[in-house]
């Protein structure tokens, strides 16, 4: 009989695994999920914010927030699959930034 590769063996569980067992995985998955945030939480010394909190906080859009990630101007704590947070004090500093008056050279 040959010797079966790590590959073949997961699919093979997969195969074997119920739709109770897949209930239980996706139970576990989310409360692994849960203290990942709560670790995140505890080691950061200010609070972190949701996109939604930051539509509020800054009274824009959900496209215009994702603009700013999206050219590096907010950058997320935290990234856990599309679960995204960010430190309110680099909100602040973006904000700050964004209020000091431009140099230029004429």
């Amino acid at each position: 009989m040959p010797e079966l590769n790590e590959g073949q063996i997961i699919k093979g569980l997969i195969k074997g695994a119920t739709s109770d067992d897949f209930a239980e995985i996706k139970l576990e998955l989310k409360s692994l999920r849960e203290e990942v945030v709560k670790l995140a939480l505890s080691r950061t010394p200010d609070s972190l914010l949701k996109i939604s909190d930051l539509m509020k906080q800054l009274q824009l859009s959900r496209p215009s927030v994702q603009k700013l990630i999206d050219t590096g101007k907010l950058v997320p704590a935290i990234l856990l699959e599309q679960d995204q947070r960010f430190r309110q004090r680099d909100v602040n500093q973006m904000i700050e930034n964004s209020l000091r008056p431009k140099h230029t050279d004429k």
